[in-house]
């Protein structure tokens, strides 16, 4: 499933990595071309693509009213974020978790899973993003999602738009494969909050989500802003 921010993160790594391309490719062509030469020219695209990605980021947000967009920001720890996740809602217990927090070329960014197993065997996964870098194009993409109603149906399946607590969520579930996913956002977009797998009935995804500490993620909208 491709979520609007999704939609908005591969438009901004295609106009990047346009960038660097077009970098790499003068590079090559330069007839004088030797190691040293390259690795600058490539030092200076890395540098190219982050201001991209920046600007890009900027921009939409101020689409979106985002307060700071342009500002560098340091992710949530891994540790940190795991604790918005419950130990287990109705009958699912978590059983693992994980998390990764990564930076590159100004790009950071935090996400963390867990599982969750019931008595009968079934699993939900749960994940939550702090996009940090991209929490320009979270906000424009969290607003879309705020402001725009959807929804589609196919004979076994369907995708909409649906109220939760005091926001919009997506939803999506296939009747044949049992399979489904249900996000939303917090902070103003910066953080992207989904469940997913097979269930019987999707509103086993509304419980975990309502076992999350949403309002915690709210509170954390401009965690490690640098000033």
């Amino acid at each position: 499933m491709y979520s609007l921010f999704r939609r908005t993160l591969v438009f901004g790594l295609a106009v990047t990595c346009a960038l660097g391309l077009s970098t790499g490719a003068r590079a090559v062509e330069n007839q004088d071309f030797d190691q040293e030469a390259f690795q600058k020219q490539m030092e200076a695209a890395s540098q190219e693509m982050a201001a991209a990605f920046a600007a890009l980021g900027q921009g939409l947000a101020q689409v979106a009213g985002a307060p700071q967009a342009g500002t560098p920001v340091q992710t949530v720890g891994i540790s940190e974020l795991k604790s918005v996740l419950p130990e287990s809602f109705g009958a699912y217990k978590k059983t693992s978790s994980s998390g990764d927090r990564n930076s590159a070329m100004n790009i950071r960014s935090t996400v963390v899973q867990a599982v969750y197993e019931s008595p009968d065997g079934k699993q939900i996964n749960a994940e939550v993003t702090d996009i940090g870098t991209f929490r320009g194009m979270g906000a424009y993409a969290a607003g879309m999602m705020q402001n725009w109603d959807s929804e589609s149906e196919t004979d076994d399946s369907y995708e909409k738009t649906v109220a939760w607590k005091d926001r919009k969520a997506r939803e999506e579930y296939n009747r044949s494969s049992k399979y489904g996913n249900f996000q939303t956002t917090a902070g103003n977009g910066r953080f992207w909050v989904e469940f997913s797998g097979e269930v019987e009935n999707v509103q086993d995804f509304h419980q975990g989500m309502d076992a999350v500490n949403i309002s915690q993620l709210d509170q954390w909208e401009n965690y490690g802003l640098e000033q």
